[in-house]
This record gives structure tokens, sequence and C-alpha cells, in this order.
């Protein structure tokens, strides 16, 4: 797996990104679909884009391009009930072990300072918003 930091030029990123067999877009709202549209553009012929962020626009995917490719395109919002319950029920059993996952947090008066500290956060860490 590999991270790119989008620029904001379609093409730029596409190339920076790809050519992969998979693109993984995790994006929250975002204020253009380019970012999405850079992950389609850099898949490798029978390649898999799969959506599970919160691009907020319509996605204008090309109809002849996305079928000479033969690309797979998935949509996932969140986990299903049974994901949930299953996930669950390993963390209630002590099989699956959350001690490696590191809570950061940031008061909710301070979106701003939430998204720099996420911006640099990695791993098995994440950042909420607390009042």
């Amino acid at each position: 797996m590999r991270t790119h930091q989008l620029t904001g030029d379609r093409a730029t990123d596409a190339a920076a990104i790809g050519p992969v067999d998979v693109a993984l877009d995790t994006l929250g709202a975002t204020p253009t679909a380019d970012a999405t549209m850079a992950a389609y553009d850099s898949l490798r012929r029978h390649g898999t884009l799969v959506l599970i962020g919160g691009v907020r626009q319509n996605l204008t995917i090309p109809y002849g391009d996305l079928m000479h490719r033969r690309l797979t395109l998935r949509g996932s919002w969140m986990s299903d009930d049974e994901t949930v319950t299953t996930v669950w029920n390993l963390v209630r059993s002590g099989l699956l072990d959350l001690s490696a996952v590191e809570l950061l947090t940031v008061g909710l008066d301070d979106p701003p300072a939430a998204l720099d500290l996420a911006e640099q956060t990695t791993g098995l860490r994440f950042v909420a918003l607390v009042p």
C-alpha cells in the first residue's frame, strides 16, 4: 500500500497514485470529485475502485472507458449490521485486542486543530473531536 498527498490536479494525482490494481477511496466530504476521479484514472486494466468515502458530488464515470478497461466500481457505505455485530463479538470475547489502537482527542471547539492532528496521524491512531 502507498499513499499520495493530493495536489488538486486530477492528472497529476492520477499519475502519482497509479497505475494500481485497486484504489480505495476513503475520503471524507470533499469540495469536488477530482480526487476520487484521479483514483479512477489511476486504475490498470481490470482494476477496481472501492468507494467508502463521503464524496457528495455525482461521479461522472466514462461508460466506454469503464467497459473497455474492464474496471470494477464498488461502493460501500460504512459496515452492514452483520459485520458490526461480528466485530463487536470479537472485541467482547477478547479475540480482537484494541489496546494497540490509540485515540487522540481534540476539543469540539477546535476543528482546525483536529484536522492538523489527523493529517499527521498514521498507523493505528485516530483523531476524535470531543466536547
